[in-house]
């Protein structure tokens, strides 16, 4: 399946159990490979955290939604909250 960021740029992300964790607001790429390396969500607070998730940790990609797999923030395949990427 082909997306185009723009259109998946801010679509809400939500666990398994259905929990919002915030909008997918970046994604890092590998550019020696062309992979995505990993999605930054922000969280939806003001002066929210920003995190990233591994492309495995994706459940599945909605017209309207992401979900990835419960317990994803904390896990140790997981850069906790980062606060820059550039």
């Amino acid at each position: 399946m082909l997306f185009d960021w723009r259109k998946i740029q801010g679509l809400p992300v939500y666990t398994v159990s259905g929990n919002r964790l915030g909008i997918l607001s970046s994604v890092v790429f590998d550019v020696q490979s062309n992979v995505v390396f990993q999605y930054e969500v922000r969280t939806r607070f003001i002066g929210g955290r920003t995190f990233l998730i591994n492309p495995n940790q994706v459940v599945e990609w909605q017209k309207d939604r992401v979900i990835v797999e419960d317990g994803v923030i904390g896990s140790s395949s997981i850069i906790n909250f980062v606060n820059e990427i550039n």
